[in-house]
């Protein structure tokens, strides 16, 4: 409620609150999921209801509390549908501090998830899963990074090291 701030640049900020205060909600109205009933939000000056919503959606790389990925293979999950990129998929891999978990399996990024379409699908426990939905977010190459708790399910050290990890190279 009132809120008013600006975010510079290659600034990297934190919001922290009790429960139901408000953080996700302004994640979701910063995602244009809501428009807001006062005020309005700017980026670089302008509007972002006025900016086309295909447009705006490009800007934004997004990782939520609430996350899905899909029977598709690992790689697939990871771009998309964004053209295949090998470096930038090689770089969001070890971004997310995946590529041991990528090296351990047999097929590697062509593991498929699940076993819907094939009986030989994995299903990855809930941290590496967090990890996929972060490398996703790095292969999209936003210049806007958001994460809702995206960590909700890892431990501590785990958390704090993709927190570490992810600051360096985000």
């Amino acid at each position: 409620k009132d809120i008013n701030f600006q975010i510079q640049p290659g600034e990297k900020i934190a919001l922290v609150g009790m429960n139901g205060a408000g953080k996700s909600t302004l994640i979701k109205l910063l995602c244009r999921f809501y428009k807001p009933t006062r005020g309005r939000i700017t980026l670089n000056g302008r509007d972002i209801e006025t900016i086309p919503y295909t447009q705006y959606i490009d800007y934004l790389s997004v990782v939520f509390q609430d996350f899905k990925v899909f029977a598709f293979t690992i790689q697939e999950n990871i771009e998309m549908g964004i053209s295949h990129d090998k470096q930038r998929l090689v770089s969001a891999i070890e971004g997310a501090d995946l590529t041991a978990c990528m090296a351990s399996l047999p097929k590697g990024i062509e593991t498929n998830l699940f076993r819907q379409f094939d009986d030989n699908g994995m299903e990855l426990s809930g941290g590496q899963t967090q990890k996929l939905v972060l490398a996703r977010s790095l292969y999209k190459n936003a210049p806007i990074f958001i994460l809702d708790e995206p960590t909700a399910s890892l431990d501590p050290l785990a958390e704090y090291e993709l927190y570490h990890h992810f600051y360096e190279i985000a």
